[in-house]
């Protein structure tokens, strides 16, 4: 799963160098919005960390289960998943605070308002989204166009939330 799971990312990434329409949907945003003036590193950490959960993460784990032989439901590979998410909650905070200048002042209203643009974001909340997804995936993987329609609107929806992400606050 992670080997998949990386791939993706780094698919993406690769994708950023050449014409938009490479780049996966959902990552388009990031690309969409380099440019922009106000928007915070934390916003495009968030909106990429947003990017390979929510779209990512579901692919990888029916990519690996068909690989493997397997199935998202069968045996602790739900539990597994979760385990991540400690280590996850744990980090978190710190890397948040990794974007925040040594000098912040609690009264910039700026940074008032992109806290509350981050803080809307859980990396929890995304895994669980893309765990359910995951499963969605793997029952219509026999069926092309289903498929086509979840990936399809996975990826706008995933884009839009990133779109969020990276608002000029």
């Amino acid at each position: 799963l992670d080997e998949v799971f990386a791939g993706l990312y780094f698919e993406a990434i690769d994708a950023m160098d050449g014409p938009l329409s490479d780049v996966p949907v959902a990552w388009r945003p990031l690309v969409q919005n380099r440019a922009v003036a106000g928007i915070e590193p934390v916003q495009f950490a968030l909106a990429g960390m947003n990017a390979h959960i929510n779209h990512d993460l579901p692919l990888a784990v029916v990519a690996t289960c068909t690989q493997l032989g397997t199935e998202p439901t069968v045996g602790t590979h739900h539990q597994d998943y979760q385990r991540v998410n400690a280590l996850l909650d744990s980090a978190e905070q710190s890397v948040r605070q990794s974007f925040e200048p040594a000098q912040v002042v609690t009264v910039d209203q700026h940074l008032a308002a992109v806290t509350n643009v981050i803080t809307n974001w859980s990396i929890n909340s995304a895994r669980e989204v893309a765990w359910d997804t995951a499963l969605a995936l793997w029952e219509v993987r026999d069926h092309p166009v289903a498929t086509g329609l979840l990936t399809g609107s996975l990826g706008r929806a995933v884009a839009m939330a990133s779109r969020g992400l990276l608002a000029v606050v």
